[in-house]
């Protein structure tokens, strides 16, 4: 009987463990109700060090503070959002503002904090995830009442007290001009701008939302003074706040300052969240086009700014006279997903090129192109010869121009070097990859025509013409190319270097008598290896007799870190490509088991009433971030397999007893340590 007794409290002593661990362990699960404090402040940075009234952040902002549960996005009932909750509270740039809530232990919470003045915006959280901000109608320019800021803070584990430092969520574009270049008595200005930027910004995802729309700021006054670098050599007439599209870019479709006799249409300028952009040229000339020098600001705490694109170049050109500068212009793209375009300002013989267009109509017309446009490409555009950036290396515009009646001009032509530097087509760090393809390493059909590409990692080789192109034989142990063919090799990426390895022979490898023009970059015969910044590398056989031998190919390339883009998920779960498998509360449960030495997790999602199942296997628990790890998924729904695989990954991120794991275009795994 004692026996029996001792059993009895041993089990319900593993009960209660399991309990407690439960209660620690389940978002969904909720537990004692523990005070969180929050010291939120709008931060030094977020002003300027002269003080000027448009964005010292001076005086009273509503304060909306909302909490999320994580899990499935429901709005807490502790947040601090006026109408049925608490009262709404205020900060100001002057001081801080202590915000405690009552939240539950054991479940991880989103914790967003939106200040703006008073009715500024049309502000809305509601169950979902939902919380965001929108622009109302009839706004004016220069309206400093349009600053705002906000922060968004996750809150889980055992951690009490935050500290919250608010940013703003949209760039300031502002507008100035040289002291030089006002007209004189004007002393006071007063502008509207209109623009094409979206609308609304998710507070819950951290970004702005929905399509583009056109925005107009109406005619108001602003204040006339200047900042940072411009203090005491420029004049502030224009400033309003945008936000951020995805591509970094808002079009500027007109802009006019009540002294200017015409609006103008600087178009698409780069922006950054809390950042600010200086549109800074002549505007009050009659006639003139205006070119901008553009500069996008680090942030509110920097009294410098960055150079990126759009700087104002002008060359002026005497009578039937070729132009060579003597250093190339630089061309810094920045890590747009869309780099600025840098325009040229061209002036032939004293004359702007739509005076020349006008005076040699009939002539000709007049043409701009870039000896790699892989690095760059160019057009002509009103005044300007427009530059954009492709691709980091160096490459030459060659601009001709017609003759012309005027002065009697003769045609002539001008070149430009370029050098553009720090192009990045996305986020990420750039990571120097090689890819080797061995043709009979691939156990591949004797006699076999290959039309579809070979690929390996983030490259391909493929074979196009016709006939035999493509055919592998193992005489040579090669993929062959006839007169006519080509060999293709391309990659998302950037594609910096291509080695090839023909069959010996004195036809089976390109020479100067069978290899046709390389459309980009540069080609070595002597070591049969191409040079060069490109997507796509093409060799083309003249038609003729014989045919090369193709036995190995490496290509060089610069991949694209994008591991992070794990972050932006929150729930546990599979994020691959056509399987994702979100942990849902109340329906899923979720197991952890650690096995073998090491010791290995597997992280298993439930579904008993669709019997499902899915497994990521492979983390252990010694690993952090930067540590490769071979994750194995076994995802089943009834007798089915639904993914059974292998992936090669790197884990990106361990806070608390959550992990995220991602390949490195940031596809991959959350799971629970």
């Amino acid at each position: 009987m004692k026996r029996i007794i001792l059993l009895l409290l041993y089990f319900v002593s593993v009960l209660s463990a399991v309990s407690c661990i439960r209660e620690l362990d389940d978002p969904a699960a909720g537990g004692k109700p523990v005070e969180v404090t929050f010291d939120i402040s709008l931060g030094s940075d977020l002003t300027k060090a002269d003080n000027t009234g448009l964005d010292n952040a001076s005086g009273a902002f509503q304060l909306y503070v909302a909490a999320y549960n994580m899990a499935d996005g429901t709005l807490m009932p502790a947040s601090r959002i006026g109408g049925n909750y608490d009262p709404t509270a205020t900060i100001s740039g002057s001081g801080a503002q202590n915000i405690s809530m009552t939240l539950s232990k054991g479940t991880s919470y989103k914790v967003i904090f939106f200040a703006q003045r008073t009715g500024a915006y049309d502000v809305s959280f509601a169950d979902g995830g939902a919380a965001s901000f929108s622009y109302k109608s009839g706004l004016n320019a220069n309206d400093g009442d349009l600053d705002a800021f906000y922060d968004v803070v996750n809150v889980s584990g055992t951690k009490t007290s935050y500290e919250v430092t608010l940013k703003r969520p949209f760039a300031q574009l502002n507008v100035l001009v040289k002291n030089e270049d006002v007209p004189t008595g004007l002393t006071s200005f007063s502008s509207t701008m209109t623009v094409k930027a979206p609308t609304t910004f998710d507070l819950y995802a951290g970004a702005a939302t929905g399509d583009l729309a056109t925005i107009t700021f109406a005619d108001h006054a602003i204040a006339e003074t200047p900042f940072g670098q411009y203090v005491t050599t420029h004049k502030w007439i224009g400033m309003n706040y945008v936000l951020v599209p995805a591509d970094g870019l808002v079009d500027v479709t007109s802009f006019k300052e009540a002294g200017m006799s015409a609006p103008i249409a600087p178009g698409k300028v780069p922006v950054k969240k809390n950042g600010r952009t200086n549109l800074v040229g002549s505007l009050y000339t009659t006639g003139f086009n205006a070119t901008f020098t553009v500069q996008v600001g680090p942030g509110f705490d920097s009294q410098s700014e960055e150079q990126v694109g759009g700087q104002e170049v002008e060359i002026t050109v005497a009578d039937n006279s070729t132009y060579t500068p003597q250093n190339p212009l630089v061309i810094n793209a920045g890590s747009s997903p869309t780099p600025a375009p840098q325009n040229v300002t061209l002036k032939v013989a004293g004359f702007s090129l739509s005076e020349v267009a006008e005076a040699a109509a009939g002539n000709g017309t007049i043409e701009a192109s870039s000896s790699d446009e892989a690095v760059a490409t160019a057009a002509v555009s009103g005044d300007d010869v427009v530059i954009t950036p492709q691709g980091n290396g160096d490459a030459t515009i060659t601009v001709t121009t017609p003759a012309f009646t005027k002065t009697d001009y003769r045609a002539s032509s001008f070149t430009i070097p370029v050098k553009v530097e720090g192009m990045d087509s996305g986020s990420g760090d750039t990571i120097a990859e090689t890819a080797t393809i061995i043709f009979k390493d691939l156990k591949l059909t004797n006699g076999q025509q290959y039309t579809e590409p070979f690929v390996k990692d983030d490259v391909s080789v493929t074979f196009t013409g016709g006939g035999n192109d493509g055919k592998y034989y193992d005489t040579g142990e090669g993929i062959r190319t006839y007169g006519g063919g080509s060999i293709v090799v391309s990659s998302a990426y950037e594609i910096t270097k291509v080695e090839y390895a023909f069959a010996s022979g004195s036809d089976y490898a390109p020479s100067s008598n069978t290899l046709d023009t390389i459309a980009t970059g540069a080609y070595d015969l002597a070591t049969q290896t191409w040079t060069g910044t490109a997507k796509e590398v093409t060799l083309t056989r003249k038609s003729g007799n014989g045919h090369w031998r193709l036995q190995r190919v490496t290509i060089h390339y610069n991949a694209k870190d994008e591991s992070d883009k794990i972050l932006t998920h929150e729930k546990f779960g599979c994020y691959l490509p056509d399987h994702e498998r979100t942990y849902v509360a109340g329906v899923d449960q979720y197991v952890r088991e650690y096995k073998g030495t090491p010791s290995t997790l597997d992280f298993v999602l439930l579904n008993a009433g669709e019997n499902e199942q899915v497994i990521i296997r492979g983390y252990q628990d010694s690993m952090g971030a930067g540590d490769p790890v071979t994750v194995s998924v076994d995802w089943k729904k009834g007798t089915t397999w639904v993914l059974l695989q292998d992936y090669e990954m790197t884990v990106v991120k361990v806070e608390n007893r959550k992990v995220w794991i991602a390949n490195r275009q940031g596809n991959g795994f959350v799971i629970k340590k």
